[in-house]
């Protein structure tokens, strides 16, 4: 026998399509927005983590996603070789 679901259980998951459709949107762009900032500005340094690493609602794992930022930079910086100018020179001899 076929089911059909319940006309608020319906609501709900459309709400939670329309949902997600925005999310992917929003994150398509905010990708594509740092893909060509990227190209113009190229950064000295980049730390780089998943973009699965959390959802945008998960304060609770604040200190946990910090400390991954912090190793991710210790990482990047151990990894790092400096070129273009040296720090000093902007300053007069």
């Amino acid at each position: 026998m076929l089911q059909l679901p319940l006309v608020g259980t319906f609501d709900v998951l459309m709400a939670r399509g329309l949902l997600e459709l925005l999310t992917q949107s929003m994150d398509l762009m905010q990708s594509n927005l740092s893909r060509l900032r990227m190209a113009a500005y190229e950064p000295d340094l980049l730390v780089q983590l998943p973009r699965n690493v959390s959802t945008p609602y998960e304060f609770y794992r604040a200190h946990e996603l910090i400390e991954l930022g912090r190793e991710r930079t210790r990482q990047a910086m151990e990894n790092w070789k400096p070129t273009g100018l040296s720090v000093n020179a902007d300053r007069e001899p």
